[in-house]
């Protein structure tokens, strides 16, 4: 199990049979559920055209146990990963729902990560699960695997993060004046900034070049998430190849969960060695 919050595309997750729980995408009075009720492109047009700002709201407990419950009608244990804690509150949902549970059936995994980080420790899960590995193996995997995990990122626009107070106004502005394109990264759990680069083409170089640093020649899994620049994304996707020894590349588009606070044009790069 997992969440929105994860970019899974949408086929993987069906043939991986990974049961993905929707948050919510809150613009003024609207609300709807993310993927669900909203396509990627309303997504986008709407961050663009809506003058309040949007937010996001995680599943309720009560929806995290409705799937749980389907689940374990079989006999199945469950291994549910969320997105990292310090950036939201779903993980605590799926804990009071887990609670609900008898002990042990559900294990809940803060995966200190976001977006395709998310994903590809899921994809992983599902993988083990399927070659027949225990639940506690699982959960031991995904641990091991989180705490390898390189996740870098660059936003068009420091706008929908200071709109969510992800940074402050002042920091904005400043780099919208110098087209500063910051180089952000996931650090325990958190979003930080890695450095500053002016320009975009410079921002993207940098963005390969510290995640080759990170990883070197070792066979990696990649994940290479995009806020609706498909061409762009595909450029990229063509440098990684070239660069690094991809075992696997998993292209997705940015949901509204991450979207909301990263905006349009954003470019997410995640990597991890490839698992054994």
């Amino acid at each position: 199990v997992t969440d929105t919050g994860a970019d899974l595309p949408r086929e993987l997750a069906e043939k991986h049979r990974i049961a993905v729980v929707p948050l919510r995408v809150n613009f003024g009075q609207e609300s709807y559920l993310d993927g669900q009720e909203l396509s990627s492109a309303q997504l986008y047009e709407k961050l663009v055209t809506c003058k309040e700002t949007a937010s996001t709201t995680q599943p309720n407990p009560q929806e995290f146990a409705k799937v749980y419950e389907e689940l374990i009608a079989d006999g199945s244990k469950i291994v549910s990963i969320h997105l990292s804690g310090g950036l939201s509150g779903t993980q605590q949902s799926a804990n009071i729902a887990a609670g609900m549970f008898p002990e042990g059936l559900i294990q809940v995994i803060d995966s200190r990560q976001a977006s395709i980080g998310v994903g590809l420790l899921v994809l992983h899960a599902a993988e083990l699960a399927e070659r027949g590995a225990e639940q506690a193996e699982i959960v031991e995997a995904v641990k091991t695997m989180s705490s390898q995990m390189s996740t870098y990122f660059m936003v068009d626009t420091l706008e929908y993060l200071q709109r969510n107070g992800r940074i402050g106004k002042a920091q904005a502005v400043v780099g919208s004046l110098l087209q500063i394109k910051p180089v952000l990264t996931i650090d325990d759990g958190l979003v930080a900034a890695k450095e500053k680069v002016r320009g975009k083409s410079k921002a993207e170089r940098r963005l390969l070049e510290i995640m080759k640093e990170d990883m070197g020649d070792r066979k990696i899994w990649a994940g290479l998430v995009h806020g609706n620049v498909p061409e762009e994304a595909e450029g990229i996707a063509a440098k990684i190849r070239a660069a690094f020894n991809c075992d696997r590349l998993v292209i997705s588009l940015i949901g509204g969960t991450i979207g909301v606070h990263a905006g349009p044009g954003t470019i997410g790069f995640m990597a991890v060695p490839a698992p054994e």
